[in-house]
Parts: C-alpha cells; sequence; structure tokens
C-alpha cells in the first residue's frame, strides 16, 4: 500500500537515493557544527547529528524498492499473488534457468 502510493505520487527511485545521498552531508554539516558549540549544547547537537544519520539506509532502501518495484511492473502496482501464480512462476523460473545452463 505505502509504496503504490509513492509511485502514484510521482517519486522514483533516484530521489529517494539522492535524499540519502543528502542526509549524508547533513549529517556530517552537523556532526562539524556539534565540534564548534558550546560544550553544554554538544551533546544535544551530537545526537541530532546521529539522528540524521540513521536516515540515509532508510531512504536508500526506499528508493531501490521503487526501482526494483517499477522494473518488473511499470505501473508501480505489483498483482496479487496466489499460490498457484507463485508455484507456477517458480515452475517457470526453473525451467528457463535449466535451459539457459544447458
Amino acid at each position: 500500500m505505502g509504496m503504490r502510493l509513492i509511485v502514484k505520487s510521482g517519486l522514483r527511485g533516484w530521489h529517494f537515493q539522492a535524499a540519502s545521498l543528502s542526509s549524508v552531508l547533513l549529517c556530517i554539516v552537523l556532526w562539524v557544527r556539534a565540534k564548534t558549540i558550546g560544550e553544554d549544547e554538544r551533546g544535544n547537537a551530537e545526537r541530532r547529528a546521529l539522528f540524521v544519520g540513521l536516515w540515509p539506509p532508510m531512504f536508500w532502501l526506499i528508493g531501490d524498492t521503487i526501482d526494483r518495484r517499477t522494473a518488473f511492473h511499470p505501473s508501480g502496482v505489483s498483482p496479487m499473488r496466489s499460490a498457484k501464480w507463485t508455484r507456477r512462476r517458480s515452475a517457470n523460473w526453473a525451467r528457463r534457468l535449466r535451459s539457459q545452463t544447458s
């Protein structure tokens, strides 16, 4: 549901990957700034920098998920998968792999 809304809103994987790299830069800037302020406020500023440092993996994984989803389904919306559909797909992949190796 969440990925469907993100894709429908027009956001793409590279938007989130750019946000990931930007948050790395923001974390570095906040960390350097924390070293320049007074001792009594330094702890709070360092915690803020560490908190922002947790964002890049999240943004990168969201962008990667969107890229994978839109590569498999251009609309970004995957069909409902029943157990029968999954077994049939797995069998097709196995046949395809066997034909490539031989």
